[in-house]
């Protein structure tokens, strides 16, 4: 039986090639969109502002596609090799 932070760990872990695929494309898309609002701002309070919504999105896009590509594709070359 698992430990929540080892079934954390292991739910990053699964997705952890979408996460590198897709992080940066989140950075830059959040970036554009946030970027007038955060560059008056001091540096350490817009990063504060920045990185927990960035990195939320970016492990929600990367569970998605880890559901809608990964996932699936493993399944099937799993069956395929039976």
């Amino acid at each position: 039986h698992p430990t929540a932070p080892g079934r954390l760990l292991q739910w990053i872990g699964d997705r952890s090639y979408s996460l590198f695929l897709l992080h940066s494309i989140v950075v830059y898309l959040l970036g554009a969109a946030l970027g007038p609002i955060l560059k008056p701002l001091d540096p350490a309070l817009a990063t504060l502002l920045f990185v927990p919504p960035a990195l939320l999105l970016s492990l929600l896009a990367s569970d998605l596609s880890y559901r809608v590509a990964e996932r699936p594709y493993f399944r099937k070359r799993q069956r395929d090799a039976r």
